[in-house]
């Protein structure tokens, strides 16, 4: 009596861990450790997430896609990926030419429970609007998650080093 219904039971309690799973995000079922990566490694993948980071050429909605949802943003705090789209939107109608290059890594730090890590680097920036013109060098510090898989920066600080302004010319 109870034959018929445990296929039918059993096919529906699948069929909600199914769903369950399909909408959770794909994690490798052992995750890369930051730690494990060797140095050479970690410091050429962070250095690569942080020249597509700083590339001027991207729309202020691609550029927020390199942050995490909630992400601690500058002196701003726990920020959505919108208010980052009005941020850097504001900032490139200011500074509408814009380059900048890693100067250098200081160091990495790699979390030995996860695939995060916290990066000191320096970007050397120069930028101009319509009326001036600055260049300088600024000290950064940012957590990276997942870095082999999907990274996303979930905290992010800023301190100018040195800036020169200029009236354009």
């Amino acid at each position: 009596m109870f034959a018929p219904l445990f296929p039918a039971c059993a096919s529906a309690v699948l069929g909600l861990f199914a769903a369950a799973a399909l909408a959770q995000p794909i994690r490798p079922a052992h995750p890369v450790s930051a730690a494990a990566v060797p140095p050479d490694a970690l410091e050429s993948n962070v250095a690569s997430f942080l020249q597509q980071f700083i590339d001027p050429g991207k729309t202020p909605e691609a550029q927020a896609e390199f942050f995490a949802d909630g992400v601690d943003y500058y002196e701003f705090g726990p920020t959505a990926r919108s208010e980052i789209v009005r941020d850097v939107r504001h900032y490139s109608r200011r500074w509408p030419m814009r380059s900048y290059r890693l100067a250098r890594i200081d160091y990495i730090t790699p979390d030995p429970a996860s695939d995060s890590v916290f990066v000191s680097y320096v970007l050397e920036y120069e930028v101009s609007g319509p009326n001036r013109h600055a260049r300088g060098q600024a000290n950064y510090g940012a957590v990276i998650a997942d870095l082999h898989s999907a990274p996303k920066i979930e905290w992010i600080r800023e301190r100018v080093a040195g800036k020169r302004y200029a009236e354009a010319e």
